[in-house]
């Protein structure tokens, strides 16, 4: 009774689900039911079962599997070659060959060369690291195959093991092809990969496509995104590319609600700032300007930007975030755009002007025109006009408020001399006009 009590659980120990994780990041979930030097069945929880050679598993899992299993691995191990694994100050790690030093320190890697600032560098070890750390797939190719007899079925057949053991399944499939046409022995070997490579190498061009349609989700790429989907409709249902779909979908809303107007009005607020600093414009010029090429400019770029129609961009800019409000003062230029409409919401308007009236005084108007004041303007004050002014005639106002003038106390004049003369900072509007925008 004790032994089957132990025989059962011993193979109860691996009758628990597996995770294996194959070389093209592809994951897999069941029940290894078989097993043998050079592959095992592997059934999954709806009954499917499939056969995965030990060749294509992930190196880590691999050995953690086969030492489960009490097998020692056959399948060639990685090259290891003279490199280096270096500590980023971001915490990243990164290994390969370094090739040059300097300010920057450039490491060579299967990505190619990367070019590192020394004072990102935490630290540097002189290691054994694995050879597809440093080079890619077809640089290591190019390095072993003159390495092998391509006449020896053996040599051929080790060869094509190896490539598997590095992901070049591409290139094995030629090199188990030799080897069954030098040595029948290997035919019915090959014959037996050849449905898994087939399934492996789709397995690898589906995870190519769904890289290539993450990497432009990512970027804001929508518009590829969905035309990526479409290759990648060879390997999913309807359902599944109608999700992908309804998530770039969402994505893109989210993603252009929040970064098309937060671009379109970066773009109005660098050309209002360079029309400010611009002394030899006009107000009528800068006003012209800014309603006109400035505007249209701002659209194209970011249409242009986003891939996106100007109607689209239009649109985003309408659906923005409409939460913090921020102000702009018209200040010493407000009677050139005027009070507005709406006076009668000016705090004590009424009461001012009837107190100005009552009081009966001759006031000697020293006006200036909207250009002189523009000439005399600072730049500063100037970009808060132009900012308030192009909301005013492009954009809604959330509402407006009115600012006594500090110079007249909204007298609209001042004393100079014996005479009481018009405002020179409001030019006798009394007030300051401010608009407030999301």
């Amino acid at each position: 009774m004790k032994r089957w009590l132990i025989l059962l659980c011993v193979l109860g120990s691996f009758s628990f689900a597996e995770m294996i994780t194959l070389k093209d990041g592809t994951v897999l979930h069941g029940v290894i039911s078989q097993y043998t030097e050079e592959s095992f069945v592997l059934k999954t929880f709806d009954n499917r079962e499939f056969t995965v050679y030990w060749s294509f598993l992930h190196q880590i899992n691999r050995d953690e599997l086969q030492q489960k299993l009490g097998l020692a691995t056959k399948t060639p191990q990685v090259e290891l070659v003279k490199g280096v694994v270096m500590y980023l100050r971001n915490g990243a790690t990164l290994r390969g060959r370094v090739v040059s030093k300097g300010d920057l320190v450039v490491v060579k890697t299967k990505n190619g060369n990367i070019s590192v600032p020394r004072n990102n560098i935490v630290k540097v070890e002189k290691a054994k690291v694995p050879i597809t750390d440093v080079y890619s797939v077809s640089e290591i190719y190019k390095k072993v195959e003159g390495r092998y007899d391509f006449d020896n079925a053996d040599e051929q057949w080790k060869l094509a093991n190896y490539l598997v053991a590095i992901g070049a399944v591409e290139q094995a499939k030629k090199h188990f092809d030799r080897a069954q046409e030098l040595s029948p022995e290997y035919a019915e070997k090959s014959q037996a990969l050849a449905g898994e490579f087939d399934k492996f190498s789709e397995q690898q061009e589906e995870q190519k496509i769904y890289r290539k349609y993450q990497l432009y989700l990512r970027a804001g790429r929508y518009k590829d995104a969905k035309e990526v989907l479409k290759e990648l409709g060879t390997y999913k249902t309807e359902e599944e590319i109608a999700e992908y779909i309804k998530k770039i979908d969402e994505k893109e809303a989210t993603y252009y609600t929040k970064n098309v107007a937060s671009l379109f009005f970066s773009k109005i607020s660098s050309q209002i700032t360079s029309l400010s600093l611009d002394r030899k414009i006009t107000i009528d010029e800068a006003k012209e300007k800014l309603l006109g090429d400035v505007y249209d400019q701002a659209l194209k770029d970011v249409a242009t930007k986003y891939s996106l129609s100007e109607a689209q961009v239009t649109s985003y800019i309408e659906k923005r975030e409409k939460r913090n409000l921020s102000n702009h003062n018209f200040g010493r230029g407000t009677f050139v755009v005027g009070l507005g409409r709406d006076t009668s919401k000016v705090e004590n308007f009424a009461k001012v002007k009837a107190l100005a009236q009552s009081q009966g005084r001759r006031v000697v108007s020293q006006k200036i025109s909207a250009e002189d004041w523009w000439k005399k303007e600072s730049s500063s004050q100037k970009r808060e006009w132009l900012h308030g002014f192009f909301w005013l005639n492009k954009l809604q106002i959330q509402k407006e408020q009115w600012k006594i003038c500090p110079q007249c106390r909204a007298q609209g004049f001042v004393k100079s001399g014996r005479r009481n003369v018009s405002c020179p900072r409001c030019q006798g509007v009394k007030f300051e006009r401010v608009v407030f925008v999301h």
